[in-house]
């Protein structure tokens, strides 16, 4: 029986739900930020189970509340008493509001590599270093007043040691973010190949929609659910990460492969009665939220190098999005390829008969 670094109570390998988590402080600098690093690690490997207890930036979303904690400072709202109608509660508690991103954002990762972004960018062109400094001040100013807030046993009272809190306020998130990349990275890309010995018919490509169609028809009352599941089947078994719709958008399934690329399945049923179906597939081949914020980065380098008149600013920005335009094209078609026989592997599998796709789903 052992206690992991994400705080589970295991015993042969199995939960123990009766268990008592003991939470303690690490002694060492360097034993707290290896808690970090495995903080980092575990909220990676949920992610790909959870992905919608996260957050923008890959965060756990948390809808608990820590009262008296070091980031209360930087709640927008104030903290409320619940009083009842006409006062008359039982239980007139006082309730704080959800920290918001921007409480937390100056001490994320993301944050940080955008101050070392501006800080080239001045440095290259030695103009606007203000906007790294002020960021830099930012940072800092939170750890430091999240620092004073922290309670310190009387034996340890003094500068250095609020000098040392504020540095592993700051150090913390940066480490657990990095594992947390680190870890999503590698199971993004640790997929393995799927490939269809027998395709039946060729895809309807519409390029400008970067996407392309597929129908399949049968006589045996199948619906799109068998063709999603088995599709879904064959990706997890290869270590795919997939999102299925809950109801909200406008696909069925969302895969990724890498982190540049995600595809969007939608799969619609037409009825012609006694169990005639005809199913329409659409794979349409979207940017990741990170393909995004690169190509925003590389176009506001451009313009920043238009403005200020340095072609060395302008060559980098140019270089970079060659790159990155050359990864996502090759990531898209790659992505698309798979999809496309996935299909045609699950379709062959359920005895779907290929018609002419014209028309789309």
């Amino acid at each position: 029986m052992h206690l992991s670094s994400t705080g589970i109570l295991f015993d042969r390998n199995r939960l123990s739900p009766a268990a008592i988590v003991w939470h303690f402080r690490r002694n060492t600098v360097a034993a707290y930020l290896k808690q970090q690093q495995g903080y980092g690690k575990a909220e990676a490997l949920v992610y790909f189970k959870h992905p919608y207890r996260f957050n923008l930036l890959g965060q756990p979303r948390w809808f608990g509340r820590i009262y008296g904690g070091l980031y209360s400072t930087f709640l927008i709202g104030q903290p409320t008493i619940y009083s009842g109608v006409f006062g008359r509660g039982f239980f007139q508690m006082l309730y704080q509001p959800p920290a918001s991103l921007f409480g937390y954002l100056p001490l994320t990762l993301e944050w940080n590599l955008a101050i070392a972004l501006f800080g080239t960018l001045s440095l290259l062109s030695g103009h606007f270093p203000w906007v790294a400094i002020i960021m830099v001040l930012i940072s800092w100013g939170w750890s430091v007043a999240a620092a004073v807030q922290a309670p310190i046993d009387s034996r340890f009272q003094g500068i250095k040691a609020r000098l040392l809190v504020a540095t592993l306020i700051y150090l913390g998130p940066l480490v657990r973010s990095l594992e947390r990349y680190r870890w999503r990275f590698k199971g993004l890309t640790q997929m393995d190949a799927i490939e269809c010995d027998r395709v039946t018919q060729k895809p309807e490509v519409v390029w400008h929609k970067s996407a392309f169609y597929l129908s399949y028809w049968t006589e045996a009352g199948m619906e799109k659910e068998s063709l999603l599941l088995g599709a879904m089947e064959l990706l997890l078994s290869r270590k795919y990460f997939i999102i299925p719709d809950r109801g909200w958008s406008s696909w069925d399934l969302e895969v990724y492969r890498g982190i540049w690329s995600k595809a969007q399945i939608k799969v619609c049923t037409e009825n012609h009665g006694s169990g005639k179906r005809l199913l329409r597939v659409r794979c349409g081949l979207k940017l990741t939220q990170l393909a995004k914020m690169t190509a925003i980065g590389c176009t506001l380098m451009a313009v920043a190098a238009i403005a200020l008149g340095r072609s060395e600013l302008g060559a980098i920005a140019i270089f970079t999005s060659a790159i990155a335009a050359a990864t996502i094209l090759y990531q898209h078609s790659r992505l698309g390829r798979i999809l496309y026989h996935v299909m045609e592997n699950v379709a062959q599998r359920l005895y779907l008969l290929p018609t002419d796709n014209k028309g789309g789903a």
